[in-house]
């Protein structure tokens, strides 16, 4: 089930979010044509960002926790630009608009709870920032 930690991956695009299910890939058409050419607003290759996060966290909490009591880990897309026009349904993660956010994850927090003192836990052994 969907209990355990989500990891949540921020992105600034605008334009049509969409994900290429034959290239697996995500795509990004429209958006700022100016900050494209700087390289500031191209949207890269969020299935490396998503591993190389994972990986990380993977690591960190395994420092941290006994690994059979290490809860699954879930991502998500976020993509706060209110001109992102996010399509990409048949995405391998949840990849969303920030304003569709707070449903999600109550509705992903109705799906499964976890008991409150192991919430508290991983609060405190996550850093804060």
């Amino acid at each position: 089930g969907p209990a355990g930690i989500w990891m949540l991956m921020h992105y600034n695009q605008g334009g049509l979010i969409t994900f290429d299910s034959k290239k697996g890939r995500w795509k990004q058409k429209g958006g700022n044509l100016y900050l494209k050419l700087f390289g500031q607003e191209g949207l890269g290759r969020p299935d490396l960002d998503l591993s190389a996060a994972l990986a990380d966290l993977e690591k960190y909490l395994a420092k941290k926790i006994k690994n059979d009591e290490l809860p699954p880990i879930h991502c998500a897309l976020v993509f706060s630009n209110e001109k992102a026009d996010v399509q990409a349904a048949d995405a391998p993660y949840p990849t969303l608009p920030i304003k569709k956010l707070k449903e999600f994850i109550r509705r992903k927090a109705k799906e499964a709870s976890i008991p409150p003192e192991k919430v508290t836990a991983l609060q405190v052994l996550l850093p804060q920032g």
